[in-house]
Parts: C-alpha cells; sequence; structure tokens
C-alpha cells in the first residue's frame, strides 16, 4: 500500500501548487513565485528532521550480521503474522543464505555473474523505465502551456487542478486495492494501454476543429494519466525491491534510479525541441510510439511477483537463466 506514497506524494504537490497559482493568479510582477520556493526551505529541514525517526531497514541490518537488531525492526515495521513468516524464510534457507550475508559490490551490479541477478536487474530497470519513458514528466511540464494555447488562464487552472485530482484519486485507489488485487504484471499492462491510449487521443485532438481542440485535449491528458496513475505510478516503487536482491538492492536502485531519471530530463527536453521545431501533434505521436514500445517491453520482461516473498523472488526468475 505504500508504494503508492511518492507518487501520492507528488502529485499532491502538484495541486497544492495549482491552489496557489489560482489564488495568486492576476498579482502583479510574479511575486507569487517566492512563496512557492519560500515554502521549500521549512519543508526541507521538516523532512531531514523527520529522517532521524525513519527505523532501519530490517535486511539492511540483517546483510551486516545485526540479526537481533533486524529483527526488532521486523517487527515494528511489520504485522505480528507477516514479521513471523519472514524470519521463518529467514530461518528456512540456511546454508542458501550465503548469497545474503554481505552486500555487493559495484561490479556485481554491473557486471553480475549471476544470470538470475542479470535478469532481475533488467527487468527492474525496464519497469522503472517505462516510468519514465512514457513520458509523465513531459506531459505535465509542459501540459498547462499546451492547454494554454486553446484556452484562457482560467480554464486551464481549473483543467489542471482536475486532472491533478484524478490522478491522485486512482493512484489511491490503485495503491490500496488492485496492486494486491490485480497482481502487478496485469495493472502495468493495463496502465500502458491508458497512457498509449491517452497519446492516441492527444493525437487526434490536434485535428479536431478550432473550438473544441481544448476539451480534446483535457480528455487526452485525463486517460492519459488516469492509465500512468494506475499502474506506472505506484508499481515500479514496489516491484523493484521485490525482483532485485537484498545484497544489491541498494546500490542497483541508485543506479536505475539515476539512468531513468536522466532519462527523464532527455525526453523533457526532446519534447520541448519539438513543440518548437515540430509541433504538439509530432510530439504526441512520439510519446505514443514510446508508450508501444514500453508496452511490449513490458510484456515481454514482466513476471509477477503477487503473494511471492522477497526472500523467494529471485526464483522468479530461474526459467529465464536456464534459457539462456
Amino acid at each position: 500500500h505504500f508504494s503508492g506514497l511518492e507518487e501520492a506524494m507528488g502529485v499532491l504537490g502538484m495541486l497544492v501548487g495549482a491552489a496557489t497559482n489560482r489564488v495568486l493568479l492576476g498579482v502583479e510582477h510574479g511575486w507569487r513565485w517566492g512563496v512557492g520556493f519560500a515554502t521549500v526551505g521549512p519543508i526541507a529541514m521538516l523532512v531531514l528532521i523527520s529522517l532521524g525517526f525513519v527505523p532501519e531497514s530490517p535486511r539492511w541490518l540483517k546483510l551486516q550480521g545485526n540479526h537481533e537488531a533486524a529483527e526488532q525492526n521486523l517487527k515494528m515495521l511489520l504485522a505480528e503474522y507477516e514479521a513471523d513468516e519472514v524470519l521463518a524464510d529467514w530461518a528456512a534457507d540456511g546454508a542458501d543464505a550465503t548469497d545474503r550475508t554481505t552486500t555487493a559490490s559495484w561490479a556485481d551490479v554491473l557486471v553480475s555473474s549471476c544470470v538470475q541477478d542479470r535478469w532481475a536487474l533488467v527487468t527492474a530497470l525496464a519497469v522503472q523505465g517505462c516510468q519514465m519513458i512514457c513520458g509523465i514528466s513531459a506531459l505535465m511540464t509542459y501540459m498547462p502551456a499546451m492547454l494554454g494555447e486553446h484556452g484562457s488562464q482560467h480554464s486551464v487552472l481549473q483543467a489542471t487542478a482536475f486532472i491533478l485530482f484524478a490522478r491522485l484519486t486512482v493512484v489511491f485507489l490503485s495503491a490500496n486495492y488492485l496492486i494486491d488485487g490485480w497482481g502487478r504484471r496485469p495493472l502495468l499492462l493495463v496502465s500502458l494501454l491508458g497512457t498509449l491510449l491517452g497519446s492516441g487521443l492527444l493525437v487526434a485532438s490536434c485535428w479536431l476543429r478550432t473550438d473544441t481542440v481544448f476539451i480534446g485535449e483535457i480528455l487526452g491528458f485525463l486517460i492519459f494519466v488516469a492509465g500512468y496513475a494506475c499502474g506506472l505510478g505506484p508499481v515500479p516503487w514496489a516491484y523493484v525491491g521485490e525482483v532485485v536482491p537484498t545484497r544489491l538492492r541498494s546500490k542497483a536502485v541508485a543506479t536505475i534510479m539515476a539512468i531513468t531519471r536522466l532519462m527523464a530530463g532527455i525526453l523533457i527536453l526532446v519534447v520541448g525541441l519539438g513543440r518548437v521545431f515540430a509541433g504538439d501533434s509530432a510530439c504526441f505521436v512520439f510519446l505514443a510510439v514510446l508508450n508501444a514500445l514500453c508496452l511490449l517491453l513490458a510484456w515481454a520482461l514482466v513476471v509477477e511477483t503477487k503473494g511471492v516473498s522477497i526472500e523467494h523472488a529471485k526464483y522468479l526468475f530461474d526459467d529465464a537463466a536456464t534459457s539462456v
């Protein structure tokens, strides 16, 4: 359920920003931007202070050989029956637990000799990559400007707030009911179908009559954002932690996040240049192609992890390893 928090908090921040812009709309000299920047420092300080109250990961403590603290934190973070199941898995591993008694080196992450680890890392990178390559960052960056070409400031702010609220609602429902109900793989595939449909509607909106383009774009953005929020938003945060082995996880997640966020930055730049030199319609076609490719990639690589414990997730890639 917590896998949706990153997405939810990000969208909540956007909603607060949209609401602030609405309240301060029309204020001269643009000082409303100072209000936003002024809130960053206190919020960052609050986050920094709160980090001191975050308990250490039980599995990391186990890797360091601090089994007593690992068990204590596990029981603090999980329900009693869940903690007992994990402890039973740890005890049952026995001699097979050697691969989780030390943290991995960078060489283990970048050029792993274990085929199962390589498949796990490639799959995790693909899932996180789809989250960024689908174009959500670029669309959210340029959506107000795109809508602003066909609507007033007031209507653009209203549409933006409505779309963001829909995104927040969908991610809440998905994280609480669908991830464990449908499973990770079906939800990712449905999500990518939604972003592909939304991209297609955005392409089609460019061919509507001038007086209906605004409504068409709102519908396209809404379908895209809702599709993203139901799967691509929350699922990668759960999925990557499940498939990447514990001893690789810290370095692997850091590497994957760096690569995928770089992809997002490049995509924002490309779409921005595309708007200038080719127009919005070409950008929407480009994003539709990217989403179609992401859908094929997810179909080919993603394995289901629903109901599989982190300790047993490494066995999910045995079939892929034996086929190599």
